[in-house]
């Protein structure tokens, strides 16, 4: 470790090495532009793909909740640079974390442990350029010291998918506080789904080929290959998690290259939409909400989708894998002549919300090929729903299934309404379909005075919640100003008595008077 720092030279995909060297003398500005460079035209990883979420999309949902954006934060565990050191809470994990790493590298393989932590070093060393390049931000940290915790993070993330992917029972003499704990996997998985929590997937790509899978270099579309052959890659062993749960459909398009686990995840949800036809019109907004379109005589339904199978784990680890692995279906359909909405099923689980809004913040970067499939999606969404009786309507079609403990319909309108703002980067996936419900018109005179009907029932209801909301708002604003503690409560009854005995007095004095 006390080696001189490595010459910054540009990595290549295959090997993580210098493909043109920097003089010694250049000054530190010169290098940075070189390695950014370097990275620009790389499938295997991508030049500022992982960064802080950006403050307009944080000040959003900090609006919304009344509270700070906690969606982008680690809770359990920290992987990269960005949120390294910042909390003591996150320090618990890094015990686990070596323990991980001692596991993989305790694997059989050629070479002894000692020897392969130097194989590996060296070879992470060697892509300091490219793990650099890809943050967008400067990161603070000596060579040596970016290494050992980059080698340290994409080992447990790569045991850590090993474990996920294997049918076995932990052994207890392991002290596994993540497989033998359902809310904690929960927890760890959600944290790797953070958009500032990443590495380069190209780290987990590089040591596979060092630890676990043959030595020759293989091109990323031979290592996604899902054959019987006894040789793993990391994105065959997410995939394989999403298969279980029938997720990921024919297969995501990963020729491309996968630059993070949040990407592999945005990967793994397919897109029903060619791309012409995403990006031929710019979108149009929804200008009714699901009780509305149902007051036009709109038939609402949930579309025949393949429910999940199920997944071929058991126990705890069964239960985490359905508990965080969600199903996002994209296909919504209008049937002018049936006047039939057609929308699949949104399953809302405990990690729902934290993933939806890290994708969307994903697909905000803008980055070629990316698309803004779940920024459309949730801008659907939020048209849709504007109170808590469409999303009691959407339940009660089988639209929306809640599977998360204590969720509230009013928690779910603030997601909904919160989840994106509407100035953000979308496509014209739903323009057709907008434009057929917002024209919709009702038939005959029948029709038209259920559509009144509904409609003034509709703004009823939403003025009898806005006001029910308003009157236990201000109910609660005086108990916390004025009953908040006991003192306050003995002032506010003192000052009611004393007003009372001088109404009293008062009374009194007046018939006296009379008399």
């Amino acid at each position: 470790m006390g080696e001189p720092r490595a010459d910054p030279g540009i990595a290549t995909p295959a090997e993580g090495e210098g493909n043109g060297k920097v003089p010694d003398s250049c000054p530190e500005w010169i290098v940075e532009i070189q390695m950014t460079l370097g990275c620009v035209n790389m499938n295997e990883v991508k030049t500022c793909s992982i960064c802080r979420v950006s403050e307009k999309i944080r000040e959003a949902e900090a609006k919304a909740k009344d509270k700070g954006s906690y969606n982008y934060r680690p809770k359990c565990v920290a992987i990269g640079p960005i949120h390294r050191g910042t909390r003591s809470d996150l320090q618990i994990m890094e015990e686990t974390k070596w323990r991980y790493m001692d596991k993989l590298l305790s694997r059989p393989t050629e070479q002894e442990q000692t020897e392969t932590v130097k194989i590996c070093s060296e070879k992470i060393r060697k892509m300091e350029s490219i793990i650099r390049a890809s943050y967008t931000e400067k990161i603070e940290m000596a060579s040596e010291e970016l290494t050992r915790n980059m080698l340290l993070d994409a080992c447990f993330l790569l045991e850590l998918l090993i474990r996920l992917s294997e049918n076995t029972k932990t052994d207890p003499s392991d002290l596994d506080h993540i497989i033998n704990d359902k809310k904690k996997m929960v927890r760890v998985l959600t944290d790797l789904t953070l958009l500032e929590n990443q590495i380069p997937f190209h780290l987990l790509t590089v040591l596979t080929s060092k630890l676990l899978g043959d030595s020759k270099e293989q091109e990323l579309a031979t290592l996604l290959e899902l054959s019987d052959k006894k040789r793993f890659s990391p994105q065959k062993l997410v995939k394989s998690l999403f298969d279980e749960c029938d997720i990921s459909g024919a297969g995501p398009d990963l020729s491309k290259g996968v630059y993070h686990f949040l990407h592999l995840i945005h990967l793994c949800y397919p897109d029903p939409y060619p791309q012409q036809h995403r990006h031929s019109k710019a979108p149009r907004q929804l200008l009714r909400c699901a009780r509305k379109l149902q007051a036009f005589g709109i038939t609402i339904r949930a579309s025949q989708t393949n429910h999940s199978r199920g997944n071929n784990k058991t126990g705890i680890l069964a239960a985490a894998l359905t508990e965080f692995v969600d199903k996002f279906e994209f296909k919504i359909e209008f049937n002018e002549t049936q006047r039939e909405l057609t929308i699949p099923t949104l399953h809302i689980k405990e990690a729902t919300e934290v993933k939806w809004r890290n994708l969307i913040a994903w697909e905000q970067l803008g980055l070629i090929g990316v698309g803004y499939k779940f920024s459309s999606y949730a801008y659907f969404f939020k048209s849709l729903v504007s109170s808590v009786h469409d999303i009691q309507l959407l339940k009660e079609k089988g639209v929306i299934r809640v599977e998360r403990e204590e969720a509230k319909d009013e928690d779910l309108v603030i997601m909904f309404q919160s989840i994106i703002s509407g100035e953000e980067q979308k496509d014209g996936r739903y323009r057709e379909v907008c434009k057929g419900l917002n024209k919709a018109k009702v038939n005959g005179v029948v029709g038209s005075c259920v559509l009144i009907f509904r409609m003034v029932w509709h703004y009823l209801r939403k003025f009898l919640e806005w006001l029910h909301r308003g009157l236990i708002s201000s109910l609660l604003s005086f108990v916390d100003t004025y009953l908040g503690t006991p003192w306050k409560f003995l002032g506010v009854v003192s000052g009611a008595a004393l007003l009372a005995l001088g109404i009293l007095q008062t009374v009194y004095a007046i018939r006296a008077a009379k008399k």
